[in-house]
């Protein structure tokens, strides 16, 4: 079986919390199993950084991984993840796959996968791993 994973930031971005080792440790186990898995994710890997590769896809543990320009790694650090260039990627390559799984709920990738699966009627599953964007300022009392 063919799956596609979506996720806003994928190992080594763990300063992204418990969606990311969730949608590797998943992935990892589908491999063992015997079916393909890719993997459509932004290129954050902190607050201050991006990660950085030569090639794309990059391949970890049997999974392979594609990394997309994400628009601001402050806004993704705020769980408001977006990566324009996934757009494209999603259209053509969505009808590919068997099943997607969606690891996140009202993300800008999110609403992608949603849009282009109606548009061809394609059955999509989805993990609610998506929190409120963290208030940094402190609240009057």
């Amino acid at each position: 079986m063919r799956i596609l994973q979506v996720i806003s930031s994928f190992p080594p971005a763990y300063t992204y919390g418990g969606p990311v080792r969730v949608a590797y440790e998943v992935s990892k186990e589908l491999v063992k199993r015997g079916h393909e898995v890719t993997v459509y994710t932004t290129d954050v890997y902190d607050v201050h950084s991006r990660f950085k590769y030569d090639e794309n896809p990059v391949w970890l543990d049997g999974i392979e991984v594609y990394h997309f320009k994400n628009v601001s790694n402050e806004l993704a650090h705020r769980n408001l993840a977006a990566a324009p260039m996934m757009a494209f990627a999603l259209n053509k390559s969505l009808k590919n796959f068997d099943v997607i799984h969606l690891h996140e709920y009202r993300s800008f990738q999110a609403i992608l996968v949603h849009h282009y699966a109606k548009k061809i009627r394609y059955p999509l599953c989805f993990t609610c791993s998506w929190h409120y964007p963290s208030n940094d300022r402190k609240e009057k009392t």
